[in-house]
């Protein structure tokens, strides 16, 4: 269709699809990520963009819901006179048979968009994370770790890394033949390395090639091998953010993929809304305590009593509005780090009370409470720790896209929320591994500062 943006992403979680966001404008590409499947106002927007997204949920969802989730999304999205669609993944590879199948999702994509052969990319070396013949390893609290000795990664409570290898974890997903394209194959001769994407995929009909990547000269050359697939067999890529800073690192018409960073005004207050329960977070938590930030525990176990919702949210949205009243800055947390009590408590308290999925409980009511707080009390700027949360919020506060505002750490810009509600708002929306200690600290001072 003329007008329409020639590259396309879908984020199997909220925070993932606004680090592809970053990279995009970064380099250049003017950029609308959208929540879900745009309705005709949206349709309406996208003409005056290159590259479109969606963000999405499919890494919290079981294999079914993930059929039906991108049946539909990826249905949508070959419609368009897509150069590049690209599956986009966390760059740690959280995923299982049980939970967020990428094995499933690529499959899919193959039917969809009649790509026999899918170059997968993960290793991004501006998110610390390296794939050295495929073999995932990224930088953690004790140093670079390979992923399955991995601080968070090897304990995550839903889809915990117990192997390293790419091909080996994506086997356990997927029947499909899975490929290597190694460091020796990628540092080879451009005339060498053609040679030998086209031995690989003269080997088999269909299959999914996985790249290393250790440094930035890697992205480049993968992004090359990637753009000769895609033109060949179709538009259809999986991978980390990898995916985007390979595109535009390997075809510069675009401006730099490491270009202007950006730069927001200082916010007097920003309030934060936590669901992560990752170490790092906790430390960004526990950094702006010692700030003189206001830290409010959200006891999200008492959520699952019986009473009206406003009821169970009027406590800690009257506590945040008393704080943010008082000039001080918030915090609100579910917990702090993996082996807060909280976790346990709350876990206790959905089972007891029967409910199956008390993460949506949670977040859902995460929303809400945040929403509740802007309408009495309109920040400008707002932060969000956690994927899931980010999502729920996004609903909550009926954000219909977002636009690159301004780059804080990779992985976790600010960006303009198109919201009908709240047109005027700025959201960073980061998830749990992302970000310096002083990441809450910079995201109110609109630039990265140190801490």
């Amino acid at each position: 269709m003329p007008g329409d943006p020639h590259y396309g992403f879908y984020g199997d979680d909220f925070t993932g699809s606004t680090d592809a966001l970053e990279v995009l404008a970064r380099a250049g590409l003017r950029t609308l990520l959208f929540l879900d499947i745009p309705d005709e106002e949206g349709m309406a927007l996208m003409k005056d963009y290159e590259a479109v997204g969606i963000a999405g949920k499919t890494r919290s969802l079981g294999r079914e819901a993930i059929m039906d989730e991108t049946e539909r999304v990826f249905s949508w999205f070959s419609r368009l006179d897509l150069a590049c669609f690209h599956y986009k993944v966390c760059s740690t590879f959280d995923s299982s048979p049980q939970h967020g199948n990428i094995g499933v999702a690529v499959e899919q994509g193959q039917r969809i968009f009649r790509n026999p052969w899918v170059p997968l990319l993960i290793g991004y070396p501006a998110l610390q994370r390296w794939v050295a013949f495929s073999q995932l390893f990224a930088r953690d609290l004790e140093g670079i770790s390979r992923l399955d000795r991995h601080s968070t990664m090897s304990r995550h409570p839903v889809t915990p890394m117990d192997e390293a290898d790419i091909r080996r974890h994506l086997e356990k997903q997927t029947a499909q033949r899975i490929t290597d394209f190694n460091l020796v194959d990628l540092r080879a001769d451009p005339a060498g390395r053609m040679a030998r994407m086209r031995e690989i995929v003269a080997g088999s009909p269909s299959g999914i090639l996985v790249f290393d990547t250790v440094d930035e000269e890697d992205l480049r050359r993968s992004g090359e091998i990637l753009r000769e697939m895609l033109s060949r067999f179709g538009p259809f890529t999986v991978g980390s953010s990898a995916v985007e800073a390979a595109w535009v690192a390997s075809r510069p018409p675009f401006v730099d993929p490491d270009g202007p960073a950006g730069g927001l005004e200082r916010v007097e207050q920003l309030l934060v809304m936590s669901g992560s329960a990752s170490p790092k977070t906790a430390r960004q938590i526990a950094h702006a305590r010692e700030k003189g930030w206001s830290v409010l525990p959200l006891e999200p176990w008492r959520w699952f009593e019986e009473g009206e919702e406003s009821a169970l949210l009027e406590p800690v949205v009257d506590q945040a509005l008393a704080e943010l009243d008082r000039g001080r800055n918030v915090v609100m947390c579910s917990c702090e780090g993996p082996e807060d009590p909280a976790i346990r408590r709350t876990r206790e308290a959905a089972a007891r009370t029967g409910w199956r999925d008390p993460l949506h409980r949670i977040g859902k009511l995460q929303g809400k409470a945040l929403r509740r707080i802007l309408d009495e009390n309109p920040l400008p700027r707002v932060c969000v720790a956690g994927g899931d949360t980010s999502g729920y919020v996004a609903g909550a506060l009926h954000i219909l896209g977002l636009e690159y505002a301004a780059s804080i750490d990779p992985g976790g810009p600010v960006c303009r929320a198109r919201s009908r509600a709240f047109p005027q708002l700025q959201i960073c929306l980061k998830g749990g591994q992302v970000g310096s200690d002083a990441y809450f600290e910079s995201v109110r001072a609109g630039r990265k500062i140190d801490p």
